[in-house]
């Protein structure tokens, strides 16, 4: 099936992201509520079901597995672990995107503007301040998928 335009950008702003900056032990933390608590780092295969959730709670019914030509929607599923920065942070960071092809260019979307689908490196800057940010070299796992 395909996806209207309207369709296309719809599921192209589906996306987690989620990332911790501490780390003691191997073990990732963030801050809630003033409160330090345990950063559970998900699968790349939990992560997906969670897109797959995500993907129905915005109306569509199925979601199937398939080869790269059947293919409406690219979800990529990344993370970044125990990336170490200065003043002795540590980052650990997880993910995922949905793509969608247009003119034969498969693109994500932030609401704001549209990225091309890098297949051989997924990069991104993590802004931590003003001035400053993190670039990030993600490893990840591409799903070809056809909803509907």
């Amino acid at each position: 099936m395909s996806l209207t335009e309207q369709q296309k950008e719809l599921v192209r702003q589906i996306r987690i992201y989620a990332y911790s900056d501490t780390e003691r032990d191997g073990k990732a933390y963030y801050k809630c509520n003033g409160k330090e608590k345990e950063f559970i780092i998900p699968q790349f295969g939990d992560i997906l079901k969670i897109m797959f959730e995500n993907i129905k709670k915005v109306g569509f019914s199925e979601i199937e597995r398939c080869s790269p030509s059947e293919a409406n929607c690219i979800i990529r599923v990344y993370q970044d672990l125990h990336h170490e920065y200065e003043w002795g942070m540590c980052f650990n960071i997880y993910g995922a995107n949905c793509y969608t092809e247009t003119n034969k260019i498969w693109q994500t979307s932030d609401g704001v503007d549209n990225y091309r689908l890098d297949y051989g490196k997924y990069q991104f800057r993590l802004i931590l301040g003003q001035d400053e940010s993190l670039r990030v070299n993600a490893d990840f796992v591409d799903c070809y998928v056809k909803i509907s």
